[in-house]
This record gives C-alpha cells, structure tokens and sequence, in this order.
C-alpha cells in the first residue's frame, strides 16, 4: 500500500526526531517527554476524586494527561457523568475469583479496585522514555480481607516516530498479567472492560469521530472488531487526534471495540479494546497473560492509508 505523507508532517517529523527522550518525577507522576514537549503522564501516587466523590473512587496507575506534539491534551479524568474514568486505563469488568463476582472497573460499589505498586524499571532516554510498573488487583471485600487477586506489570515506553510516518508521539503499552493465587481468574464476558481511554469532555457527536481499519464510524463501529481505531477531534479550531493499535498477538485479536453512540451521553466519546466483549477469559495460575497496545497521538489530521501505515510500523 502506498502511503502519502504531508510535506508539512515531514518537515515536523524531521524537526521533532532529534529531540531526546527523557522521564521526569514530580512525586505524584512519572511524565515521559520528547525534547520540551510532554507525551503523557503515568499517575502513580493515590488520585483523589473531586470533592464530594465518594474515596472509593480513588485510585492510581493511569495515564493522564495524554498529550499531542502541540501540548493538547486528548484525556480527562473523573468527568462528572463516569467519576470512575481515569485517562487511559486498564481494568476488569465482570470477573469471578473463588465463586466470587468482582468489578475492578465501576468502583462505586466498592467491590475492588487496583493500586500502582512500585516502579521495576525507569528508561530515561535519550532515545527512549519508559517504564515498568507493577499494579495489583485488590478484592476489596473478600472474606477475611482485602486480598489481591491478579498481578500486572504495564511496560510503557516512547521513542521518536520512524522516518516515513506522520509525526506524532508513538507510545507502546504492555499489559502483562498472572494470577496472585493458585486458583483462576476468570473475567467473563461483558460489553466493555481492559484497555479504555476517556476523551476530553469537550468532544461529543459534532465535533469528533471514529475510523477503523474496517471502516466503521461512531454509528455502527459499536461492538465491531478492529486492528486500530482512530479518533479525531477540533479543539480551538484544529484538528487534533489519537490512533489506538492492537497488536495480532492478543487474545482474541482482532479484537471487539466499545464506542459510545451518538445518542448516549452526546455523543462524547469513550473507546475501550474489549477482548472479553464477546467470550470469557479464564487467567490459569502459573501462566503470564500478556497483551500489546500502541498509542499515537498527533495534530492536524490522518487518512486511513496513514492510519494503517502506523499499525504496520507498530506491529513490526
């Protein structure tokens, strides 16, 4: 496939390339950066919500924000229609654990939860920013005690774009997960639930939409199957947007997407890789579980030819 490229990306690419890579802590946040710009911010310390929200709702390891090249910001966090979204993050819906049903994702209910445990690795550039965290799913109401149940070290890292590509920040996310105890996690089968990003409140049905490699659109890419899904929207005028890629080698790739209608919630616009949408996936104990995910935020606008240029570069 052929693929056309901007002179304008180009120069942009050329120009952002060079920049090195660096990590910086500030206490509450690792933020990986490329030259001055910042790519995006890991929340690695306890995140209140807002005032009056219930303290169920805390919680860290998130993404937030998650930035272009030009410093706009595509995620939000604990918007006031879904306290429990937190930028991009990563938990179970509807799961079993010993006869038990627990929900990692809506924390209301207080029924678990998953808390940022430590930093394994730190990759602070020059040519690429990283890092490896380990997080753990916690049953808040297990018998005898809090108990954790699931363990999940995220990689998370940004180089600079390969020539030939749109400019933009590429990141790569790495879920691996195994279970905690010697008995099976089971996360059964439910309409949303793993790899989920929250878009700024500003974007809604008329100003934003969805592409995916199969060409499905917010009116029917609901519930479909995709290899990436590409989410553009205006902000003060320009175009700005995020590309979601899927790796081959995840379970039950291609995977089901969620994407909000038009007709819920305004249209604003939410996206989840759903592995489970479809069927359950029982995590055996001894077994690590492990699943690939890339990120591309950019300004100004890609085509679809561009769009598959970047899932190529990534699965490569």
């Amino acid at each position: 496939m052929r693929v056309s490229i901007l002179p304008v990306l180009l120069l942009s690419l050329a120009a952002s390339a060079a920049d090195p890579m660096s990590v910086v802590d500030d206490g509450s946040s690792l933020t990986l950066k490329q030259g001055a710009a910042e790519v995006l911010s890991f929340r690695h310390a306890p995140m209140p919500p807002p005032e009056g929200q219930s303290p169920l709702f805390t919680r860290s390891g998130f993404i937030h924000p998650l930035r272009t090249p030009s410093g706009q910001v595509l995620t939000t966090i604990h918007p006031s229609d879904h306290i429990h979204h937190l930028g991009i993050w990563n938990p179970w819906t509807a799961t079993k654990f010993n006869d038990r049903k627990i929900d990692y994702w809506n924390l209301k209910d207080g029924q678990g939860t998953v808390r940022f445990v430590k930093f394994e690795d730190v990759k602070k550039g020059p040519e690429e920013a990283g890092f490896t965290a380990l997080l753990d799913f916690v049953d808040l109401k297990a018998p005898g005690g809090e108990l954790v149940t699931l363990h999940e070290r995220q990689t998370v890292s940004t180089a600079p774009v390969p020539a030939g590509l749109p400019a933009g920040f590429l990141t790569r996310f790495s879920s691996e997960q195994w279970c905690a105890t010697d008995k099976p996690f089971t996360i059964s089968t439910y309409r949303y639930g793993g790899f989920g990003f929250r878009a700024r409140t500003d974007w809604n049905k008329d100003n934003s939409d969805y592409l995916t490699d199969a060409g499905k659109t917010r009116a029917d890419g609901n519930s479909s199957k995709a290899r990436w899904c590409r989410i553009q929207g205006t902000v003060d005028g320009k175009t700005c947007g995020v590309l979601f890629l899927a790796h081959p080698e995840n379970f039950n790739y291609p995977e089901p997407i969620r994407i909000w209608p038009a007709k819920d919630h305004n249209g604003m616009v939410f996206f989840n890789f759903a592995p489970t949408q479809n069927r359950d996936w029982v995590l055996e104990p001894g077994k690590t579980h492990t699943r690939r995910y890339g990120i591309f935020a950019y300004d100004g606008e890609i085509t679809a030819e561009q769009a598959e240029a970047v899932w190529k570069a990534f699965v490569r």
